[in-house]
């Protein structure tokens, strides 16, 4: 019997694909990470995304109908046996880890949802007695991924309304140097706020190009829903003919102050789903590199009738200076992740130089 030799060809591509089972990062493999993940298998709800450098995963392409996690070995808390409601997607990409968006949807543009929305049960393995553990925790695919050698893009999200059950992922953390002169920017903050627990912070990736948001904590009553506005500005000397700061006292704001102009306010609403008025706002900064340094200060204001006589809750200024690029060197990982979150939040806020230790098959 005579083959061809594009015959001989496909049938080698078929059986390189059908050999396609690996452990990721597989520079980890078999031995136990040095490090563990939170997200997305204990606090929820959550959105968590990695981002895998070709050279973790050392396969020219591959076809994946599943993937699985591991517990932390190390820990001695018993695991609790859980379900948690997932939907994973996974993408392919050019770019390099720690040169992606942080916008979650950016990065699956293109990209296949593996897994549709749907509950998993996770299972309470037991503490190994040497090395690793198993592969316990298996999430087979709705639809198989093809895998092309790029970037690899892995999205869990999870539905629930608040954490459920002990339980943490095997990871490895790497020990990266930040390159030369990276810059993610700059902070300070006022100290005036009413209530006086009303605080306001920034995260995500804030230089020119890249997407951050903005959050606080009004301490409205719990699982309320209150409106309000997010304003931003330029100034925190003047608004127009006002000098800031200016007190909200003789309007019956006590303890309130205005402490930026209102160049643009946005609307904003708490988060019904949570205890502290979480409010959240985000925001794309253009791709300027003349924006790099530049302030802006900001405040949120959350109507409530029952906390004074003026009728609203004020943040302290938070003012931010837009850095140059926080990352500036290629990198074998990276995890994006934003927890206790509504599902439509799509903003990594958090970042750590870590990746799950998962196994596709």
């Amino acid at each position: 019997m005579r083959t061809s030799i594009f015959a001989a060809t496909a049938l080698l591509a078929v059986a390189a694909t059908a050999q396609s089972s690996v452990i990721v990062p597989k520079s980890v493999g078999t031995k136990e990470g040095n490090a563990n993940v939170w997200t997305p298998v204990r606090y929820n709800p959550s959105h968590t995304q990695w981002h895998v450098a070709a050279s973790e995963i050392g396969l020219r392409s591959a076809v994946w109908s599943q993937m699985a996690m591991r517990r932390d070995g190390p820990r001695s808390t018993p695991f609790v046996a859980k379900t948690i409601e997932v939907e994973i997607w996974m993408n392919n990409s050019a770019k390099k880890p720690g040169r992606l968006s942080y916008r979650f949807s950016e990065n699956l543009k293109g990209g296949t949802r593996v897994l549709k929305r749907k509950k998993v049960n996770l299972t309470a393995p037991k503490k190994p007695t040497s090395g690793a553990a198993p592969f316990t925790e298996v999430f087979k695919f709705d639809t198989k991924f093809a895998y092309t050698g790029m970037t690899l893009v892995v999205d869990m999200e999870t539905f629930h309304a608040k954490e459920i059950g002990y339980w943490y992922a095997d990871a490895q953390s790497y020990k990266v140097t930040q390159g030369k002169g990276p810059d993610s920017g700059a902070a300070s903050v006022g100290t005036v706020k009413c209530p006086k627990n009303f605080y306001q912070s920034r995260a995500g990736a804030n230089w020119p190009g890249g997407a951050i948001a903005y959050y606080g904590y009004s301490r409205v009553k719990a699982n309320s829903e209150k409106v309000g506005f997010f304003a931003i500005g330029r100034s925190r000397s003047a608004w127009g003919s006002l000098k800031l700061p200016y007190s909200l006292s003789k309007v019956g704001g006590v303890g309130c102050e205005i402490a930026t102009s209102f160049d643009v306010a946005l609307p904003i609403k708490t988060d019904k789903t949570r205890t502290d008025g979480y409010v959240y706002l985000e925001l794309d900064i253009p791709n300027d590199p003349n924006l790099a340094g530049v302030q802006v200060h900001s405040q949120m204001f959350v109507s409530d009738k029952s906390f004074n006589a003026l009728g609203w809750r004020v943040s302290r200024r938070y003012t931010n200076q837009i850095g140059k690029n926080g990352y500036l060197e290629d990198r074998p990982g990276l995890m994006l992740y934003n927890y206790y979150t509504l599902p439509s939040y799509d903003v990594g806020i958090y970042r750590r130089d870590v990746l799950p230790i998962v196994e596709f098959k």
